[in-house]
């Protein structure tokens, strides 16, 4: 078809990515060893080398598996090379074999004339000649492939353009009916979009489905790589479209659960299949509501629309604050229950949805109380926007759920602890062996941890804490006139009065007279 091609970067890419396989029929085993070893097989593109030791292996090999190329001695015994190419070239006329054979064996060659042998390399083997002539029929298969891949581009072009509305009109009728000879232009038909959801690693080959769609009948298919969908035009004579959807589906099923599958509506000749393809584009929206795999097909529905949003978000907000984990994660079931059933809802506004119901999360906080933080909210938009089913949102959001409510957990135990902690010091701020190795022995926590726990959760680290204590307990005595300055100093577990007065200038900036005679004016 004019017109249709590849670029010259795009010829490469396929060139790049083709391998082959090779079937080598040789009696020898000295010979098969030295073609193993001595023949560049990687850089020809040849990746898969198998070995027959007489014809009639071979014959079976070939029978049973997929080759490019077959590379054969002419003398063996059970089945000699001229008998297997006979029955290589009629199951396949168009792989190409190569001959090996002894100087003797030209008298054979007078045979193989009419099995368009591709060459014949004599013993002893010529390696550097091995070589060329491998390359050249990687050569061949190359042209070969890349002529079927252009002619696939060329359909798969040709059916798109049919089915993008106006640009369709440009085609002529010839050029559909060069395309696809067997079309019934005045037929009805309707289109079948398949798209891949899951993981692109878990992804099905699409040119094993494309098979199974053409052993179906059917034959118009093609594949868009950039949007991952499979698109196929179904014909009147196929006997029921549903049937035939459900049948691809169940199919589909025994191989993966991460596809969807819409039908637009039948529409009478080629040059409508525009309308039917853009019924099973939109239906294809919905798989975002979806349990997929699952099936769709345009029909009279009323619009079905999601409108309790303000109601959800109170609610979410209500049991957040309640506490209960169990009841959130049962009420985020129920919402996507309920939205699941209004798949005519803007997916835009699911998504706001979800991204205000996560930002009431981290304002339960109590040390988040305020703005959210805008790294975690510019987080949180990008995750839920990338999300591409209501299944994932809802993964996610009880995601979100779970981590607020341990972090919930682990503050009040983390509360807990200091409040030991600080009870402790109050208790034993008298005692002039108050340290944090005390406080360690009694709540059986590590020195290190317990310091950095403490200063993560107050700012300040524990001697910090125990000091700044001694010097309020010392303010608060030193209001009391009749107290001594060294009875002061045993109250607050100092052993010293010089040590006193110095650290407690450090913290007021005055010392302990100072302080008292200011407060009693």
């Amino acid at each position: 078809m004019s017109g249709v091609g590849f670029s010259s970067m795009e010829r490469e890419c396929i060139i790049h990515f083709m391998e082959y396989k090779i079937l080598i029929a040789e009696d020898e085993k000295h010979t098969r060893n030295c073609l193993e070893k001595f023949v560049p097989w990687a850089d020809l593109n040849i990746s898969v080398l198998d070995f027959a030791t007489d014809g009639e292996e071979a014959w079976n090999m070939f029978s049973r598996g997929s080759y490019d190329l077959v590379l054969t001695d002419i003398r063996m015994p059970r089945m000699n090379g001229i008998e297997l190419c006979r029955k290589i070239k009629s199951a396949n006329s168009r792989i190409p074999v190569i001959f090996l054979s002894g100087y003797s064996d030209k008298e054979y060659l007078f045979s193989a004339i009419s099995l368009q042998v591709l060459q014949y390399i004599e013993k002893p083997i010529d390696y550097g000649e091995m070589e060329t002539v491998l390359r050249q029929a990687v050569a061949e298969l190359e042209n070969t492939k890349l002529e079927s891949e252009i002619r696939k581009a060329g359909h798969s072009d040709l059916l798109y353009k049919l089915c993008s509305g106006e640009s369709s009109q440009d085609i002529s009728d010839s050029a559909i009916k060069e395309s696809f000879p067997d079309l019934d232009m005045e037929n009805n038909f309707c289109c079948l979009l398949l798209t891949w959801l899951g993981p692109e690693k878990d992804a099905i080959d699409a040119n094993y489905i494309i098979q199974y769609f053409k052993q179906r009948g059917i034959a118009l298919v093609a594949a868009q790589k950039s949007s991952g969908e499979i698109l196929a035009v179904l014909s009147s004579h196929e006997a029921n479209q549903n049937r035939l959807s459900q049948e691809i589906l169940a199919f589909l099923k025994d191989k993966s659960n991460e596809f969807f599958i819409t039908l637009g509506s039948s529409v009478p000749t080629i040059r409508n299949l525009y309308q039917s393809y853009s019924e099973a584009r939109k239906l294809q929206d919905k798989r975002f509501y979806l349990n997929i795999p699952a099936f769709r097909r345009i029909g009279p529905e009323p619009p079905r629309r999601f409108g309790e949003g303000e109601e959800a978000l109170s609610s979410f907000s209500e049991i957040v604050t309640e506490g209960s984990k169990i009841k959130l994660c049962t009420f985020i079931d129920n919402l996507t229950i309920k939205i699941r059933s209004k798949e005519d809802t803007e997916i835009e506004m699911i998504q706001d949805l979800f991204i205000n119901l996560a930002n009431i999360l981290p304002k339960a906080d109590s040390e988040n109380a305020g703005p959210i933080k805008s790294d975690r909210a510019e987080m949180c938009w990008k995750k839920i926007t990338s999300c591409r089913s209501l299944d994932q949102l809802l993964e996610y959001l009880k995601e979100e759920t779970i981590k607020h409510f341990e972090k919930a957990e682990k503050d009040r135990q983390g509360n807990q602890k200091i409040r030991q902690i600080k009870q402790f010091i109050e208790e034993n701020l008298n005692n002039p062996d108050l340290s944090v190795q005390a406080i360690c022995n009694t709540i059986y926590l590590s020195s290190e941890y317990m310091s950095r726990f403490f200063k993560q959760q107050t700012g300040e680290s524990p001697s910090q804490f125990i000091s700044s204590r001694r010097i309020e307990k010392a303010k608060e005595l030193l209001r009391d006139p009749e107290m001594k300055i060294y009875e002061i100093t045993d109250s607050v577990g100092l052993r010293d009065s010089n040590y006193f007065t110095r650290i407690f200038k450090k913290h007021t900036g005055m010392t302990p007279r100072e302080y008292r005679n200011r407060q009693l004016k």
